[in-house]
């Protein structure tokens, strides 16, 4: 998932201009939306899927309508893989799994999700979702640097003029070559296709783990197939279309910000001393950048590739100090530590698919409602606030009109775990709280941590987060809301403790 989320659109990220100032060369017709149907059933019975070895599990292809409203628009197939029960005789039925994104594959399976108890218990199923899955992919530009060199607030007529010219490459590159899938790549719409997948795997109802993105679409499953779930968990959530989602990343990725740079400031031998003060150095920096982008691996780097390497650097203490050595580098001219870490990062580039999902799912937010989010949090953003300011770089550039979720409550679906860190900026605790307040039965467990998501099976300082998930999906076995996980301690603290 775009993580930094320095803008107001989740996955849109920094590939997003608004659409009104950019004139595309290609049309679009788009359907009219039609109202979302829920517990939606198949008119003719789906044929059973063909299962083939392929990495370590089994593989197959969905065919699944393009338009769920109409039938006669076409079909599109989805790839779908899954790992058998390793215990048979004592298997509860299929786990889905949805590893975040929007658009992140999940064929192959991601086999190191699951704990070795989930592995023998249940058959884990996971799939690439529309936009993604091999002859429907969302395919805009090659190059995942095209917009790294570019200023998100820019101040001067040539750089406002290379975003717009930039943006028009970008949507008629996702028009000439996916036109006939944008329309069709909302969260409801994956969530209908998911629904069909359950269908043809002949099982009445589905257990489902969903990471960042993830779990706003187990959240639009459960509430348009509530009787379908008999487990969810949902680890780090959010609302879909909430306002306050980039206002609370902000919030959390300057402290984690501020947090490294204390980590360098009390080390000598931090590549980013200076002296015991990295938080002027990185300021200047920030200013340096925003003048002119510097050379980086052949090309160029500048603000948005600077928010790219805090977008990975930041989410565990572990990049900390690479992060630092970056921006030593940086200040020497050399870009090509920061062009690194901004390629491990959840770029829009990579996956483009998720512009459209975003698209679709938020649409274009109210300028003043952008500009008041932040004015109520600039002061307390002090090291972000020039690289997070409301600009062009904010709401959707593809033509292509919203299709929302219906509101979010899961009625019926009974209860649902949700997970959120205090540690976590692309999916803050407050966010998951938000989700947990909304839906109508779930239980909250917070997790005092730094990193994105906390489901991590295999390892020590996440066996309490473990034991509690296992224990849901397993035995459907809940804490009482808003305990507590501290990373490092295996003990389930009670709520308040």
């Amino acid at each position: 998932m775009r993580s930094l989320a320095l803008t107001l659109v989740l996955a849109v990220g920094l590939a997003a201009c608004g659409a009104s100032s950019v004139e595309s060369t290609t049309t679009l017709t788009l359907a009219e939306p039609t109202p979302v149907a829920t517990e939606a059933v198949t008119t003719e019975p789906l044929p059973a899927l063909d299962w083939a070895v392929c990495v370590d599990a089994e593989c197959a292809t969905l065919t699944v309508p393009l338009d769920h409203d109409d039938p006669s628009a076409g079909t599109i197939d989805l790839e779908v893989t899954r790992l058998r029960a390793e215990e048979p005789d004592r298997r509860i039925g299929v786990l889905f799994f949805n590893p975040g994104g929007p658009g992140a594959p999940g064929v192959p399976l991601w086999q190191g999700a699951f704990s070795n108890d989930l592995l023998r218990r249940f058959d884990v199923v996971s799939w690439n979702t529309r936009g993604v899955s091999a002859g429907n992919e969302i395919v805009c530009v090659q190059d995942p640097a095209f917009f790294r060199d570019l200023d998100p607030t820019p101040d001067t007529p040539k750089e406002t003029q290379a975003i717009e010219q930039r943006t028009a490459e970008f949507v008629d590159g996702c028009l000439s070559g996916s036109a006939h899938m944008l329309p069709h790549v909302s969260t409801v719409s994956t969530a209908k296709d998911m629904d069909l997948i359950r269908e043809a795997l002949g099982e009445e109802q589905i257990s489902y783990l969903g990471l960042s993105y993830g779990s706003a679409l187990g959240s639009v499953y459960a509430t348009l197939f509530p009787t379908r779930v008999r487990a969810m968990v949902l680890d780090g959530a959010f609302i879909l279309g909430s306002d306050d989602l980039t206002s609370e990343r902000n919030l959390v990725a300057e402290g984690l910000l501020t947090a490294a740079l204390d980590d360098c400031a009390a080390n000598k031998h931090c590549a980013f001393n200076h002296d015991g003060d990295p938080y002027s150095a990185f300021d200047e920096l920030v200013t340096a950048l925003d003048e002119a982008p510097i050379a980086a691996n052949g090309g160029q780097i500048g603000i948005l590739g600077l928010i790219d390497a805090l977008d990975w650097g930041l989410r565990e203490t572990d990049g900390w100090q690479p992060l630092m050595r970056a921006l030593a580098a940086a200040e020497d001219g050399d870009g090509g530590s920061l062009a690194d870490l901004a390629g491990f990062a959840d770029s829009v580039f990579t996956n483009q698919a998720g512009v459209a999902v975003s698209c679709l799912d938020w649409g274009t937010p109210d300028p003043a409602t952008v500009q008041l989010n932040y004015d109520s949090i600039e002061a307390r953003i002090p090291h972000l606030a020039p690289i997070v300011a409301p600009g062009p770089f904010d709401g959707c550039p593809l033509p292509i009109k919203p299709d929302p979720p219906p509101r979010i409550d899961a009625r019926g679906a009974g209860p649902i775990l949700v997970i959120g860190a205090t540690g976590d900026f692309p999916t803050p605790l407050a966010t998951s709280r938000a989700l947990a307040d909304q839906l109508d039965d779930a239980t909250l467990l917070i997790v005092e941590a730094i990193g994105h998501t906390s489901y991590r099976p295999g390892r020590f300082d996440t066996r309490c987060v473990t034991n509690v998930v296992d224990g849901y999906l397993i035995d459907l076995e809940l804490p009482a809301h808003e305990s507590i996980c501290v990373h490092g301690d295996p003990v389930l603290h009670a709520p308040g403790q």
